[in-house]
């Protein structure tokens, strides 16, 4: 920032000051449908440690398309603890919401619990997402890795999603705390 008849000064990071970060869709949310791709038992080490489960234990995978105007936009792998799901993995589309099925089966209401979520723009290598995404090979994604907690700090999802380039639009609001400048 600059200071008219003292200088160009840089400004201090936003430690510890408010800030509002929104996901903006750019689509109508009433023209959206989830089609679920797959859903699988399963006990990766990777993603048991993700979870924070032993070897002994096992999660569910789901992988999910959005489309809107039957455009697909966002993929989600999410991976849950298998006690939080009781329903027949055989039937795809009791796992179109999957906060919902989490809330039918176990009674946690994942909206309402702590989250983690990170955000960045990567290339990917993966065929499988470039022709879910309709992308070639030089077309980025957002990639959003999130991580929900429990009341009891154990983890009840760890879900790995890639958005389209094209429907990726945040807002970021910062509060300022007025302050009196003295001279």
């Amino acid at each position: 920032f600059r200071i008219q008849g003292k200088g160009t000064f840089v400004s201090k990071a936003k430690v510890g000051t408010n800030v509002k970060f929104s996901d903006i869709e750019n689509h109508s949310v009433n023209s959206e449908h989830v089609k679920v791709i797959s859903v699988t038992e399963e006990n990766d080490p990777t993603i048991l440690k993700k979870l924070n489960l032993t070897t002994n234990d096992s999660y569910v995978t789901i992988i999910r398309i959005r489309y809107t105007n039957n455009i697909p936009f966002l993929i989600h792998h999410s991976h849950l603890p298998r006690k939080l799901i009781q329903t027949n993995l055989e039937n795809l589309e009791a796992f179109s919401s999957v906060y919902e099925r989490v809330y039918l089966d176990s009674g946690f209401d994942l909206f309402n619990q702590h989250s983690v979520e990170t955000n960045g723009i990567i290339f990917p290598d993966d065929p499988s997402i470039l022709n879910q995404l309709r992308l070639s090979f030089r077309e980025p994604v957002v990639q959003q890795i999130k991580t929900t907690y429990l009341d009891s700090n154990e983890v009840a999802e760890y879900t790995v999603s890639y958005k389209h380039w094209k429907f990726y639009k945040i807002k970021i609001e910062v509060e300022h705390k007025k302050q009196r400048l003295v001279e």
